[in-house]
């Protein structure tokens, strides 16, 4: 795990310890703002690829209903 600043923010570089997850990927950076709202993912895999998902609109500090998770019990 790294954490790289920059002036508008940081970005967080995770790195998978060996196991499932590490079979498939490589890293994951989490890009964030100067406040610490996320503001972009990106996923490397083994094949050389990379998924970047982009916040565009994200809402903090709002409450959710209880009832938007559901857990039931195995």
């Amino acid at each position: 795990t790294q954490a790289i600043a920059v002036e508008t923010g940081f970005t967080l570089v995770l790195t998978p310890k060996p196991g499932p997850a590490a079979e498939h990927l490589v890293q994951v950076e989490v890009g964030f703002d100067a406040a610490g709202h996320v503001e972009v993912l990106r996923f490397f895999d083994r094949q050389g690829n990379r998924i970047t998902i982009t916040v565009s609109r994200a809402v903090y500090g709002q409450p959710i209903a209880p009832e938007t998770f559901i857990y039931a019990a195995p």
